[in-house]
């Protein structure tokens, strides 16, 4: 825009263009690296809960919820059992699995199931429609990510990076797995 005259003008105004452009990423990166502490700063509280009370819960909201927007909605029978957990926010983490098939599924179908590994008990939420791609499914337990399929949907790209979080704390985990007709995301429960 002939603001400068001079090419050592213009090399003195780029030169600091790329230094505060530097301090912007550098402010931006700490207050992520903040954001990330304060996240994993969540307090838990480990005790030891059925995991039919825990389903119970889930059950109790959600079955009136999916009945209303005609998504089918079905726990698999399970083997009682005691778990090593924060009951609470194990039903959070449930909860968000539930949330995210309702919003990134394709309304048919929501299944929880139940496996064990060791002494693990693994509690599945499975929704049917596109499983995320390969390069989503690498990155969606990071904070703030959010895949593809999340345009037009509101989100933050925090709570699987939130449920992880708390069930590391809990001595457990989460993964999830593409399906050839939907996606599924399992947490990893220690029993008692």
């Amino acid at each position: 825009e002939g603001i400068y005259d001079s090419e050592e003008k213009k090399e003195g105004a780029l030169n600091g263009i790329l230094k505060n452009a530097d301090e912007i990423k550098r402010y931006a990166g700490e207050i992520t690296k903040i954001s990330r502490e304060d996240f994993l700063d969540l307090k838990v509280n480990v005790g030891e809960v059925y995991l039919d009370d825990v389903m119970n819960r889930i059950e109790a909201y959600y079955r009136d919820k999916l009945s209303v927007i005609h998504t089918e909605f079905e726990v698999e029978k399970h083997s009682n059992c005691l778990l090593k957990c924060d009951p609470d926010r194990l039903v959070e983490v449930i909860q968000n699995f539930m949330e995210n098939a309702i919003k990134y599924g394709d309304g048919q179908s929501i299944r929880i199931s139940f496996d064990e590994e060791e002494d693990c008990k693994l509690i599945s939420v499975f929704n049917t429609g596109i499983a995320p791609d390969e390069t989503d499914m690498q990155s969606i337990f990071d904070s703030f990510y959010r895949g593809k399929n999340t345009e037009g949907i509101n989100g933050s790209g925090l709570g699987l990076y939130i449920c992880k979080n708390l069930m590391q704390k809990m001595d457990g985990d989460v993964y999830s797995e593409a399906a050839d007709n939907g996606f599924k995301v399992i947490a990893v429960v220690k029993m008692a």
